[in-house]
């Protein structure tokens, strides 16, 4: 998808970790993030585990999102 943070194995559509988190866009091109596939895992099973793999970096407390 033309980013350069792919590694051969999986379809990226960013390496902005925000975004990964939260998503981005509207409508038909929303990219869901991580914590809209969190939200919709947990409605099936809400005592399910779900992690997210990344680079540590500072994250917002109130939220959980990263900054």
């Amino acid at each position: 998808m033309g980013t350069d943070c792919a590694f051969g194995w999986e379809d990226v559509w960013t390496c902005d970790g925000t975004e990964y988190v939260n998503g981005i866009g509207t409508g038909s091109e929303r990219k869901e993030g991580f914590l809209e596939y969190l939200e919709a895992m947990k409605a099936v099973d809400p005592a399910i585990w779900v992690g997210a793999v990344g680079i540590p970096t500072r994250m917002n407390g109130a939220t959980g999102a990263m900054k």
